[in-house]
């Protein structure tokens, strides 16, 4: 069976070897694009955290005392994770495109992205810190196998995989932004996976980088307005660090008027 048939996708591909940029192949970009996002947007974000610019200090979701508290894991450390991670999928990455031809996007791309968001959901992109055998083994193998189950062509992976990059690096960047389009347009977004990231939300909010179906489907759905309530009706399954963080949160908040659980109503469009 032909590649770009399956799962339905175009079979209809016009070879193009023209490459967006004219000096790097579009083979090379695919795999260099979104290791640049990745740096570049989070770093972004790192300064606007470090720095505590006041416009964004009203839209973090945690207060800096809280991060201080429960973050284990030093930048440094961090950092040569990501780097370690960023050099295997690099790696893999060229062994994946090397036999692929250039071709032009495909005309029907709905199968695409509905595919890449189920093996992302149930293996996530290798754009986060964790151990560099399950970042490669999960991360790493489920994206090469997105782009080939799905027909995707070169072009197509260098678009999918850059803005899934800069969408994993938004849902992680500790921001509430209203006025920030990818958050307000998915569903699935900062406020919403930062549940997963608590320790009473771990097996809550698996869905990745863009819709919540799979979460909702498997019973694994908590959106973040339920959080407060959760917290302050019951201490089971919540760590005294959880429970403390939240009262720090609350001390701070009447005294600075800022809001660590930022409720505006929001719509859920995914």
């Amino acid at each position: 069976m032909d590649k770009n048939t399956f799962f339905g996708t175009s079979s209809s591909l016009t070879t193009s070897h023209v490459p967006l940029i004219p000096i790097i192949s579009d083979k090379h970009l695919s795999l260099l694009l979104p290791i640049i996002i990745y740096w570049v947007y989070s770093g972004m974000y790192h300064l606007i955290s470090i720095y505590r610019v006041p416009f964004f200090e009203k839209y973090r979701i945690h207060s800096p005392v809280e991060i201080e508290a429960k973050n284990k894991v030093s930048i440094s450390e961090v950092i040569k994770g990501v780097i370690v991670q960023q050099f295997l999928q690099t790696v893999l990455g060229f062994i994946v495109v090397a036999t692929e031809e250039e071709q032009a996007l495909p005309d029907d791309n709905a199968e695409i992205l509905v595919l890449g968001q189920t093996l992302e959901t149930f293996t996530t992109k290798a754009a986060l810190y964790n151990h560099p055998i399950e970042g490669f083994l999960f991360d790493s193998l489920g994206a090469a196998l997105a782009f080939t189950l799905s027909g995707l062509s070169v072009k197509g992976a260098i678009v999918f995989f850059t803005f899934s990059t800069f969408k994993t690096v938004d849902d992680h960047s500790g921001y509430d932004i209203p006025f920030n389009p990818i958050q307000r347009i998915f569903g699935n977004n900062a406020i919403y996976h930062d549940v997963h990231h608590q320790t009473f939300g771990l097996k809550k909010n698996f869905s990745q980088p863009f819709f919540t179906f799979w979460d909702r489907m498997l019973g694994t759905y908590l959106p973040y307005n339920e959080v407060p309530k959760i917290l302050k009706e019951s201490s089971r399954g919540i760590s005294d660090d959880d429970l403390q963080a939240l009262n720090k949160s609350e001390t701070t908040e009447s005294r600075t008027s800022s809001k660590r659980y930022n409720l505006r109503s929001r719509k859920n469009l995914s």
